[in-house]
């Protein structure tokens, strides 16, 4: 990405013999992907539910966090985003290149995953 103003960069802790980085900024910062949108949406709800929760029960802290801390890890633990974003396979993308059509491709693909050679 191209760095046009200072809120393109980021300063990145490193290690003992480089204290410290400038980096460029994720792309994903300015375009997420499907998936991260909707999880940052379910993130915003759970976080949301925190109010209701203390209003309901009356607790502020549970487990040594703040209920908002508490539901975010109790329903975002193992989730993922429900859209997954799934490239090409180096040598789906060389019979691309070769010339072979797209359905033929993923017509090979299905036939090796039924074999069990590829994963999915």
């Amino acid at each position: 990405m191209k760095v046009t103003s200072i809120y393109d960069l980021q300063l990145v802790r490193g290690s003992k013999r480089q204290r410290a980085y400038i980096r460029a900024v994720p792309y994903t910062i300015f375009y997420p992907t499907v998936g991260q949108i909707i999880t940052r949406i379910r993130f915003g709800r759970i976080a949301k539910l925190a109010k209701l929760y203390v209003e309901l029960t009356g607790e502020k802290f549970k487990d040594g966090l703040p209920i908002a801390a508490w539901l975010i890890k109790k329903y975002m633990k193992g989730t993922k985003a429900p859209v997954r974003k799934y490239g090409l396979k180096v040598w789906e993308r060389r019979l691309l290149m070769m010339g072979l059509p797209i359905e033929r491709v993923r017509k090979i693909r299905r036939a090796l995953v039924r074999l069990g050679l590829v994963s999915v």
